[in-house]
């Protein structure tokens, strides 16, 4: 997103509350909405540059990783996370009701890839681990429980300004690394905003 702009990146919305779980950002700054409830953090992802995110939430407490590590910012949730089932799930922008009310003011440009949501919160180690596997699968880490895999997203009918891209492990890991050679090649698929 632009230096000062909303732009979210995913958004899950149920007719008890269209911020069920929302991600985003605000002129460079992380928010999450949980259960409608804002949390604005300090977390800023790098510009122009590949970023991992993932947050976790366990009892009353969520922490947000980036790129594997933990950013030491942790959010207090008045009560334990329950996110309420048979919502609708989109990427690149956010509801304001269930499948509607978009504004193109805050619509995700860039590319988002492996997003994958977990029903329980993975350990600093899974972290990391799934950081350093960059674009190459993410392995054992805890299949069973995962709720919404990327694989499943991109079977799904793209609407709106969004495009599949086929991007390969090298090229993808160059870009990250600065041209450090990484020799693995594998396709994978990113969606493009």
């Amino acid at each position: 997103p632009e230096e000062n702009g909303m732009a979210y990146y995913s958004s899950y919305a149920t007719e008890r509350d269209k911020n069920e779980f929302l991600i985003g950002e605000d002129g460079n700054i992380t928010q999450v909405f949980f259960s409608g409830k804002q949390k604005v953090t300090s977390v800023r992802l790098p510009r122009r540059a590949w970023s991992h995110l993932c947050i976790t939430c366990e009892d009353k407490q969520a922490r947000i990783f980036v790129n594997g590590i933990d950013s030491e910012v942790d959010i207090n949730l008045s009560q334990s996370l329950n996110i309420q089932s048979g919502g609708v799930l989109v990427l690149g922008q956010d509801q304001d009701a269930v499948k509607g009310g978009f504004q193109v003011q805050q619509a995700f440009v860039g590319k988002l890839w492996q997003l994958t949501m977990w029903k329980v919160s993975l350990t600093d180690d899974e972290i990391k681990n799934l950081y350093t596997r960059r674009c190459n699968d993410m392995g054992d880490i805890r299949k069973s429980e995962v709720v919404v895999h990327w694989n499943d997203l991109l079977e799904l009918p793209l609407q709106g300004e969004v495009k599949l891209q086929l991007l390969d492990c090298l090229t993808f890991t160059m870009a990250l690394l600065g041209n450090m050679m990484t020799i693995v090649h594998n396709e994978r698929n990113c969606l493009t905003f």
